[in-house]
C-alpha cells in the first residue's frame, strides 16, 4: 500500500507539472521573425525620389566619394522612417522625416535643412528665387496628393514660424500640337500675400 501511495504521489507530481508546462507554453507570445523587420537598419543609396518614396543604386558611401547620396533607416514595420542626404563633403544636407498610415499606403513627410540653401535643393523647378532661401534648423512641412506629389509645402522655423509657403496645381493641358501636364507654382510671404507664380510643363 505504501509503494502504491508513492507511485500515485509521484503521478499527482508529474501531471501537475505537466500542466504547468502546457500553461507556460500556451501563453509564451509568439517570437517575431527578426530577419522579417529592418528595425535600425541603415542603408545607403545614390539616388531618391521623395515624391514616389524610392530609393536606387546601393553601396557603401566610400562607393559614393565625391558625390551626394541618401543614407535611410527604417521603423518597426520596416517602411522609410529617414532619408538623410549627405553632400560631396560627407556633411548632412537635409533629412526627410517620414509618417505613414496604419496601412503603409500613405504616407506624409516633413524636411529638416542642416545647412544654409534655398528651396531648390528639394526640386529645381517647383520652387522660384522670390522665396527660396533657407536656414539651418528649418524645417519644411509637404503636404501630398495621392500620387506623392506635393500640393502645398510650408517653410518654418523652430518655432513655428511660417517664412513662406507654396502651393501646387496640377493640370492638363491639350492642343492640336501637344498633350502635357501643367503644374503650376504659386508663393506667398509669411502674411500669406501672394508674391508670384510660375508654370512648369511636363
Amino acid at each position: 500500500m505504501g509503494a502504491d501511495l508513492i507511485y500515485r504521489s509521484n503521478l499527482n507530481w508529474f501531471f501537475v507539472s505537466f500542466l504547468f508546462l502546457s500553461f507556460l507554453v500556451a501563453t509564451e507570445k509568439p517570437k517575431i521573425k527578426q530577419w522579417d523587420i529592418k528595425v535600425g537598419a541603415i542603408d545607403h543609396y545614390k539616388y531618391w525620389n521623395p515624391y514616389r518614396r524610392v530609393l536606387d543604386l546601393k553601396g557603401d558611401p566610400q562607393t559614393f566619394y565625391g558625390q551626394d547620396y541618401y543614407q535611410v533607416k527604417y521603423n518597426k514595420d520596416a517602411r522609410i522612417k529617414t532619408v538623410t542626404r549627405f553632400g560631396a563633403d560627407r556633411e548632412e544636407q537635409e533629412t526627410y522625416h517620414f509618417l505613414w498610415s496604419k496601412s503603409g499606403a500613405r504616407s506624409e513627410y516633413k524636411v529638416e535643412f542642416h545647412t544654409t540653401g534655398n528651396a531648390q535643393r528639394l526640386d529645381k523647378y517647383l520652387y522660384a528665387d522670390q522665396l527660396s532661401y533657407i536656414r539651418p534648423g528649418w524645417i519644411a512641412d509637404v503636404k501630398s496628393r495621392k500620387d506623392g506629389r506635393p500640393f502645398e509645402v510650408s517653410f518654418t522655423d523652430k518655432l513655428g514660424f511660417t517664412y513662406f509657403y507654396y502651393h501646387f496645381n496640377y493640370s492638363m493641358h491639350k492642343d492640336d500640337s501637344m498633350v502635357a501636364e501643367v503644374v503650376e507654382s504659386s508663393y506667398f510671404d509669411s502674411n500669406g500675400e501672394f508674391v508670384g507664380r510660375h508654370l512648369i510643363f511636363w
